[in-house]
């Protein structure tokens, strides 16, 4: 099964929502949900599990809700000035990265308990939300146009494991890391040419004074 939710005309969600049951699939890739044909001021995909969800649609100070079950990929083509991922699941394995289709503007999120979306890159923030559980957070290299748009990554009171790889070597890109309290946490940066601006902090408290981070020469 596919739904495609079109924006062309304006916002086709009502004030009760929209909600899509996939019933599980039957054949390869699934069942479907694309978002198209518009623009937004926010988008948040809040992830049950590895196929239930919804996702929060803000225009011009409007809410609407999207909820799903039993559904595969996501394709959000939507431009949104601001991207939220939240993932609910407990302990998972958190990838954001290409989309592998080259420079298109788009990249993609997946997790080991939550859905594996496709999306146009926002132009003013991208915001991951791991949750609770021991996470870790793989960034391994966002589409090749993804402009100057800071990056946070939000964890939580157990130990959580943050990677970032590979960036945009032409980029400027700015990552805030933000780790809870109550637990060792490990966060790795491996190759993100750039220069990138780093900012770490725990529990709300920077442990690790902003500097510009250019590993360009390895």
């Amino acid at each position: 099964d596919t739904v495609v939710v079109d924006f062309a005309g304006g916002n086709p969600i009502s004030l009760s929502g929209l909600c899509f049951n996939g019933n599980g699939q039957s054949s390869m890739p699934g069942d479907t949900m694309t978002l198209r044909a518009g623009a937004a001021d926010q988008v948040m995909h809040t992830f049950i599990n590895e196929h239930d969800g919804s996702i929060g649609v803000q225009i011009g100070g409007i809410n609407s809700m999207i909820s799903y079950t039993g559904l595969e990929p996501v394709l959000d083509n939507l431009d949104v000035d601001n991207r939220i991922f939240t993932f609910t699941g407990g302990a998972e394995t958190i990838t954001l990265s290409d989309d592998a289709g080259g420079a298109n503007g788009q990249s993609r999120i997946d997790s080991t308990l939550g859905e594996v979306v496709t999306f146009t890159n926002p132009t003013t923030s991208l915001t991951v939300n791991a949750g609770g559980g021991p996470n870790t957070v793989n960034v391994t290299g966002l589409d090749a146009g993804y402009q100057h748009v800071p990056l946070t990554i939000n964890g939580g009171s157990d130990a959580d494991t943050v990677s970032i790889n590979d960036l945009p070597g032409t980029l400027a890109n700015l990552i805030t890391i933000n780790l809870g309290s109550g637990a060792t946490d490990t966060v790795t940066l491996n190759g993100t040419g750039g220069p990138d601006v780093v900012s770490v902090s725990l529990d709300g408290s920077v442990v690790d004074t902003t500097r510009i981070f250019d590993c360009s020469d390895g």
